[in-house]
């Protein structure tokens, strides 16, 4: 059974301001998506912290609590991919190298150390991979199956079997997504997503500092 705590905690790994003068453009990139991530993620989280009853009465509302529920997944998922990137093909290639170098300087600005990526990992995929999970559970199931697509429950708590399976429950009471026998704590994500966000301006700051006339990275222009 999966269970998250936090998404970071704080580090001290040391800054390297040669590397990031260097590559400014792409380090102030990476830091300007982050806020967005943190932004999607709060959003999320906050359409999600204080539902009740009356806010799950219509079909429409309930697709936007799990549409909620998978923006907050993939948005911690994105973070912790930003801190701690993987990388594909050869591992001492120029730009393998660099992907490394720029997630160890990332969490070294923002000092944190990334926590349990594996579960946050495993949080975004029960969504996406719904599928490949029903089958697994399919297969080893007995005849005499009962399945929850989806539920929206109050301090409820699911017991999943190989009777009964769970695809997706979230628990609003508690803030936790039930999927076949796992839980994921969205309130927990909360508490490592906070330490990056009360970091943003001291990074900005270090940075402007550090690098007069930064790159301007535009996420939006002309067409």
């Amino acid at each position: 059974m999966e269970e998250t705590r936090e998404l970071a905690v704080v580090s001290e790994a040391e800054v390297d301001n040669d590397f990031l003068i260097e590559n400014e453009m792409a380090i102030t990139f990476h830091v300007r998506k982050i806020a967005d991530y943190v932004s999607d993620f709060n959003f999320a989280h906050d359409q999600l912290i204080d539902l009740r009853e009356v806010d799950v009465s219509s079909q429409r509302q309930r697709d936007e609590v799990w549409d909620s529920v998978e923006l907050a997944a993939a948005s911690a998922w994105k973070l912790a991919q930003t801190f701690l990137p993987e990388t594909r093909g050869n591992k001492n290639s120029k730009k393998n190298t660099f992907i490394r170098r720029r997630g160890e300087q990332l969490r070294a600005l923002f000092a944190i150390t990334i926590k349990d990526k594996k579960v946050i990992g495993s949080f975004r995929n029960r969504i996406v991979h719904i599928d490949e999970d029903f089958d697994e559970w399919f297969v080893d199931s007995s005849n005499d199956r009962q399945v929850v697509w989806r539920k929206l429950a109050n301090g409820i708590s699911p017991l999943s079997s190989n009777s009964y399976g769970v695809a997706q429950w979230y628990d609003y009471g508690w803030g936790v997504l039930h999927s076949f026998g796992n839980r994921f704590s969205i309130r927990a994500f909360k508490n490592g997503i906070s330490l990056i966000e009360e970091r943003l301006p001291v990074v900005e700051k270090i940075l402007d500092d550090l690098i007069p006339n930064r790159t301007q990275v535009l996420f939006e222009g002309p067409y």
